[in-house]
């Protein structure tokens, strides 16, 4: 009987053993089954990201890779698509997936877009308005001369620096109704006998301006002799146009300057502040002085800011100079150029600094006959007429006889020519 029981209990140990066997093996291939399935779906939906982003960078309407049984060829596998995905993740970002929906991508484009399209719209109204409309010999072979000089820069080079400077001042004019000054021409139409200088629509920055017309140097105030014998007079008289430069005298914050008591203080702290930059970079640039040292010589030394052309130039034309900044270059002209008697600032403002370089320069350029201040669109009835406006009609801008207001907000020039009429301003006419 004990045989018999170990031999039932034997056998029962066995069945179960061969059950669990049994129902073992077909949950771990159902499990290896799955695996296997989502390895080949993750490997198809990394195919599809490989090709859509090979149609976003390539815009081709199929991808070369394809897959082969389930497997993938990456672009990494192979040195020529490498190269590729070097190039693609230097312009798109690597995300899995899709491409956005429009109107994801295309808002910042849009909105740049309609940005370049108002500018080019004003830069050709401003073209029809400035358009040279004289028919002449000289005027036809100036403007063809110009064109010549704006498609082929690199030949003309060497020949502008030896051309009259009338002759240049006519090709200036032309070529910024035509394209406008780069850097390269900008360097060969350098000079500083010009009467009449046109910088309009110069692609160039207002760093580059100051070095190539504006000097700083060590100031030195003269003793002048009570006696003088006629043949110091004499070379005195040689020297006056030397004697005539326009300049402007930075000092210490300590210092006390006497010839520049009549200045309101305000005004005086606010120009030092601002063109302390522009002599800083001159400093660096034409003396060859590390920053730390010109710091350190702006605190202990006063420095002379002119420009050599204020001995003849009386016009200026800086239209279209937006990314120039509107206090310093304010501060610049008044102080420097104050001699102007023809300014053209035409879409050179911006709505932040633009009011006060307006009154800045209507209180300095005391001789100004002429002034552009069109294509600003922030400039309202109430910054040119009544008790608040930018200009104090009563004080400044005595002398002038052309006040250009053209493609300003809806009926702003005509009120404003109402309103100078009614002032007893009827000299100042006014051009929309």
């Amino acid at each position: 009987m004990t045989k018999g029981r170990q031999w039932k209990a034997k056998l029962k140990s066995y069945e179960n053993s061969s059950f669990n066997k049994d129902t073992y093996r077909p949950s771990s291939t159902s499990t290896a089954e799955s695996v296997t399935d989502k390895i080949r779906r993750l490997r198809i939906e990394q195919q599809r990201a490989e090709q859509n982003r090979q149609r976003r960078s390539r815009n081709d309407p199929q991808s070369d890779s394809t897959p082969v049984s389930g497997v993938v060829i990456y672009q990494s596998e192979t040195g020529q698509q490498g190269n590729n995905n070097n190039n693609n993740n230097a312009r798109l970002p690597l995300t899995a997936g899709p491409p956005p929906p429009p109107s994801w991508r295309t808002n910042a484009r849009e909105v740049q877009r309609e940005q370049m399209e108002s500018v080019k719209n004003v830069k050709e109204n401003r073209k029809k308005v400035v358009a040279v409309g004289d028919s002449s010999l000289l005027n036809q072979c100036a403007c063809q001369a110009a064109r010549c000089m704006t498609t082929k820069r690199n030949g003309w080079n060497e020949l502008i620096p030896y051309l009259p400077v009338a002759v240049k001042q006519v090709l200036l004019q032309h070529i910024s109704s035509i394209d406008g000054l780069d850097s390269i021409l900008f360097d060969s139409f350098i000079s500083f006998d010009y009467t009449d200088l046109c910088l309009e629509d110069a692609r160039i920055s207002f760093a580059k301006l100051c070095k190539a017309y504006w000097r700083v140097e060590e100031y030195r105030q003269r003793v002048v002799e009570e006696v003088e014998e006629w043949w110091e007079y004499d070379i005195e008289e040689e020297g006056v146009e030397e004697e005539n430069v326009d300049h402007y005298v930075y000092s210490p914050p300590d210092a006390n300057v006497d010839d520049c008591t009549s200045e309101d203080l305000d005004t005086k702290d606010e120009r030092s502040s601002y063109l302390e930059t522009v002599i800083t970079d001159l400093l660096i640039s034409q003396h060859h002085i590390k920053v730390t040292m010109a710091h350190s010589l702006l605190n202990t030394k006063s420095f002379s800011l002119f420009t050599p052309l204020s001995c003849k130039l009386t016009s200026l034309n800086i239209s279209f100079a937006v990314n120039w900044p509107n206090i310093s270059l304010a501060h610049l002209l008044v102080s420097t150029l104050p001699r102007l008697q023809q300014l053209r600032t035409a879409a050179c403002f911006n709505a932040t600094e633009g009011p006060r370089a307006i009154t800045i320069i209507s209180q300095g350029l005391r001789k100004l006959k002429v002034w552009d201040i069109g294509f600003h669109n922030w400039i309202r009835l109430e910054s040119l007429c009544g008790s608040t406006c930018l200009v104090n009609w009563k004080r400044d801008l005595q002398e002038l006889e052309l006040l250009c207001l053209q493609h300003l907000h809806e009926g702003v020039s005509s009120q404003a020519r109402e309103w100078l009429a009614n002032e007893s301003h009827g000299r100042i006419q006014v051009i929309d």
